[in-house]
């Protein structure tokens, strides 16, 4: 009886966590469906996409290579703010719940392409140039439209007069939290950056 109990007791510690993160975990989910659907669309690219996908990568691993520490932060930096200020624009706006959504997928697809791209010729690559600054990255993207969606609908409910008008202080919370989130960003380019110029320099494609 007391392991039935435990085993209960956890199951519904765990529900109770799944629903507290439901945002988060439909964050995950679109951003990983938008990474499947861009590493099978290189996969299954025809041969004139598959020679314009090879250019526009070798580009990439060439100015990435070839660019300073600075350049390649400030790249980094200005890629993941574009998402970071899409997010926080569309959380102020009443409809802009299902725009935030459709962030993670774009995100996805084109980290999908990339890592579709050197599955089979560049995992080392990835693992040691791409992959440590835009971990950090996409994890603040997630929390970014986590925060964006339940502002959106707060916003969306305060307009419906379904709940008290939105107070000064709900969007000095908001606007605090994506600062912390930048923070992660900086921290993000900083990796990216670092990593491309300590490892770009160990591969050739």
């Amino acid at each position: 009886m007391e392991i039935n109990a435990a085993a209960k007791e956890y199951g519904n510690g765990i529900i109770t966590s799944l629903k507290k993160n439901r945002r988060m975990l439909l964050m995950m989910l679109l951003f990983a469906v938008g990474m499947i659907f861009g590493a099978a669309s290189v996969k299954k690219a025809d041969g004139y996409l598959s020679g314009a996908f090879s250019d526009m990568f070798s580009v990439y691993i060439n100015s990435k290579g070839t660019q300073s520490l600075g350049v390649n932060f400030i790249n980094s930096l200005a890629v993941n703010a574009a998402f970071m200020l899409a997010v926080f624009v569309f959380g102020l706006c009443a409809v802009g719940l299902p725009l935030i959504c459709v962030l993670p997928v774009i995100r996805g697809v084109g980290i999908g392409m990339l890592s579709g791209y050197f599955a089979l010729r560049g995992l080392g690559y990835c693992a040691l140039v791409i992959y440590p600054g835009l971990i950090p990255a996409v994890f603040a993207l997630l929390l970014a439209c986590s925060a964006g969606i339940n502002s959106s609908y707060e916003m969306l409910l305060s307009l419906s007069s379904a709940k008290a008008q939105r107070g000064e202080g709900s969007i000095k919370i908001y606007c605090m939290r994506f600062l912390i989130i930048c923070i992660l960003v900086v921290i993000a380019a900083v990796t990216d950056a670092a990593a491309s110029r300590l490892f770009c320099k160990l591969f050739g494609f």
